[in-house]
């Protein structure tokens, strides 16, 4: 008896889980190495690359909030090709180019196509699963890193040979991200139904959670800054540990392999215990600061792999939350803005946290800065909690009227 594979059989949360798997499978086999090449390749400080970073995350917030925006007015679908084509050529380029000043130009351009994709994919998920925005949520997070790892550990062996190979990597899994999406995702993605949404009352729904919505933001990027020093300055404090890149790369797939396998563990424990949002960004925004201090005295190899593993079981309790605790405020049509913030708000902070670590590194050290960071990352926590009890206020008042 044969049975035939049937795409109506698979669901619109797994076809999108796939293509964020590889969409972050090519994007995590260069953008590990970006500060570690600008470094090697060019001569540049860690605080310089940090400053081209910088720009490459504030195109990619640009990106997030247009990206956003157009998925409310009229649909993703194509923004998610325009994004990924564009993508796919710069990252090309960039394993051509052997000026800095070209470099900094295209990584720039990088994050502007790159930020337009991922709130399109996040609205498209949480739309195709009503009722279960946590799920959606969750499994595009755990995605993502399952993505991640892989690349990492791509990354790791393919950079023995070539750095270039990794450039000409990310553009290929890129394009094949490309070819899933455009034959799994045929549900149409309609901008009449935003737009029906949007005059049905759910910008008011929008406007009374305004104030909680751009406040959890700021403290979610303040977040993302603490957690971006993982990619930027945490490559090099391991360096001059002497642990090489490849073992460097590791982490990440330790990292993406304990989300992954930790994931139906955290759903049940969350369930049986019935943590809210807040109390995930509480405990987590802790584990962070745990995580920071413990990277910071890492000397051997070993230190460094407990650390990533405290700084995981943070980063599974607060980045998934965070987007669905802002969901609670967003109606069916205002999805692809709160997503596009969401998404805004952690690119700022990866905008941010590079350039600022790399100063820190530069004048205090790895140690002085980690602790720097592991407090601020901490102090977040007054902020989700001042989310919270104006949330608890609003809900009040929106009673009453």
């Amino acid at each position: 008896m044969s049975v035939k594979f049937r795409l109506s059989n698979i669901d619109m949360l797994s076809r999108l889980s796939l293509c964020v798997v590889l969409l972050s499978t090519g994007m995590t086999l260069v953008w590990p190495i970006n500060v570690v090449y600008m470094h090697d390749a060019f001569g540049r400080t860690a605080s310089a690359a940090g400053l081209v970073l910088l720009f490459n995350n504030g195109a990619s917030f640009v990106g997030n909030v247009l990206g956003g925006f157009i998925y409310d007015r009229w649909g993703g679908k194509t923004t998610v090709y325009a994004g990924i084509v564009g993508s796919a050529c710069i990252v090309t380029a960039m394993g051509i180019v052997r000026d800095f000043y070209g470099y900094a130009a295209l990584l720039t351009l990088l994050g502007f196509f790159g930020g337009l994709v991922y709130p399109v994919i996040n609205a498209v998920a949480v739309s195709s699963s009503p009722g279960d925005e946590l799920k959606a949520v969750n499994r595009i997070f755990v995605s993502h890193n399952i993505g991640m790892a892989l690349g990492a550990s791509l990354g790791g062996l393919i950079a023995d040979m070539s750095i270039q190979a990794l450039f000409f990597g990310n553009a290929l899994l890129y394009a094949l991200f490309l070819v899933v999406f455009a034959a799994f995702i045929r549900e149409p993605i309609t901008p009449g139904q935003a737009a029906r949404s949007n005059r049905s009352g759910d910008g008011r729904e929008v406007a009374h959670g305004s104030m909680f919505i751009v406040i959890i933001c700021i403290a979610f990027a303040i977040s993302w800054l603490c957690y971006s020093q993982w990619a930027a300055i945490v490559p090099l404090h391991s360096q001059a540990n002497g642990i090489s890149f490849r073992s460097y790369s590791m982490l990440w797939t330790i990292n993406g392999a304990l989300i992954m396998l930790s994931h139906p563990v955290k759903m049940r424990l969350l369930i049986r215990y019935s943590v809210t949002a807040r109390g995930q960004v509480v405990i987590g925004s802790m584990l962070f600061g745990l995580g920071l201090l413990a990277v910071g005295l890492s000397v051997h190899y070993s230190q460094f792999v407990v650390a990533m593993i405290v700084m995981t079981l943070g980063e599974i309790l607060v980045f998934p939350s965070v987007p669905a605790w802002a969901l609670e405020k967003a109606g069916p049509g205002a999805r692809g803005r709160v997503m596009g913030w969401v998404a805004a708000s952690s690119t700022a902070g990866r905008m941010a946290g590079p350039f600022i670590g790399g100063i820190l590194y530069e004048n205090i050290g790895g140690k002085g800065m980690f602790a720097i960071m592991a407090v601020v990352g901490v102090a977040a926590i007054s902020l989700y909690l001042i989310a919270d009890k104006l949330s608890d206020v609003q809900r009040v008042r929106t009673a009453s009227e």
